[in-house]
């Protein structure tokens, strides 16, 4: 798809982008509401302007409005669920195997600790 590769092009070049991951309704088909992307960014960015930044600079390279993208830098997200969405994404840009391999640990361990009380939630559901 060449969607994908301009996303993962236009993201690579961001040097305050360390890692990133595309999910949501646009890996199901053509179809879609909005692109999502999860970004995992360097330390003393301020994260509203970076994924404002990217969200223009995603809709000169594609095109598409950058209204479409809905980009959330995930280095502080406290939601299980939400990450385990993102990680279970399309993989974009990885610059640092090692920083992505300790994120993923550490939400592992999270998801691990918590399940008990996340299946015990979607019974009550």
């Amino acid at each position: 798809m060449n969607l994908i590769k301009s996303i993962q092009r236009t993201i690579k070049k961001d040097s305050r982008v360390v890692f990133a991951y595309l999910y949501g309704s646009v890996l199901e088909g053509d179809k879609y509401r909005d692109i999502d992307i999860g970004i995992y960014i360097t330390e003393g960015h301020d994260p509203f302007i970076v994924s404002s930044n990217i969200e223009t600079a995603l809709s000169a390279e594609t095109g598409i409005s950058p209204d479409n993208f809905d980009i959330r830098v995930i280095n502080q997200v406290s939601s299980l669920l939400y990450l385990r969405r993102v990680i279970n994404g399309q993989l974009l840009v990885d610059k640092d195997l090692d920083l992505r391999g300790d994120f993923i640990e550490s939400f592992s361990m999270q998801y691990r600790e918590s399940e008990g009380v996340l299946m015990e939630a979607y019974r009550c559901i």
